[in-house]
């Protein structure tokens, strides 16, 4: 398992330095802009229905 994690950040930082040498954006993760509100924003079965629609896209 660490082996595995340290294979695909390497991928990571690869592929993401050839995005950036074409001028391109590097996509943002989906975790990365979690926050400490108490109070849901948006429902349950939205957010659900959000990842599901991400996860097979991104299998697509």
């Amino acid at each position: 398992m660490l082996r595995g994690t340290e294979i695909s950040e390497k991928h990571a930082q690869i592929f993401g330095k050839a995005l950036l040498e074409n001028h391109i954006r590097l996509p943002v993760p989906h975790d990365i802009e979690i926050s400490d509100l108490t109070t849901s924003i948006f429902s349950d079965r939205l957010a659900m229905f959000q990842m599901n629609f991400l996860s097979a896209a991104g299998t697509g």
